[in-house]
């Protein structure tokens, strides 16, 4: 996605129940990459880190839709999810 096309997506015109609905897909695409699961991953205790390479990709991509979220103005900037799961894991202090 360039810049001109997330500006164009930022501006498209939504009701508040179709900005609502989005925002509930976004919410939805977190949870299904959130790190509940990592206690007991087998890779995750066998990794270098404290997180398995598809953990740390999970959480990239939900920082990657958080940061779609706030583009769009669904979301109040702030800590991204996947940056406050990390710091969970002690991957960042």
């Amino acid at each position: 996605m360039n810049a001109e096309s997330t500006g164009a997506a930022a501006q498209l015109p939504l009701s508040d129940d179709q900005r609502e609905l989005l925002r509930q897909v976004f919410i939805d695409a977190f949870s299904e990459r959130d790190d509940s699961d990592v206690p007991g991953c087998e890779d995750c205790a066998a990794a270098a880190g404290p997180l398995c390479t598809a953990h740390g990709a999970d959480l990239d991509q939900a920082d990657r839709y958080h940061e779609l979220g706030i583009a769009l103005g669904l979301f109040p900037a702030g800590p991204l999810i996947g940056t406050s799961a990390r710091r969970r894991h002690g991957v960042l202090r």
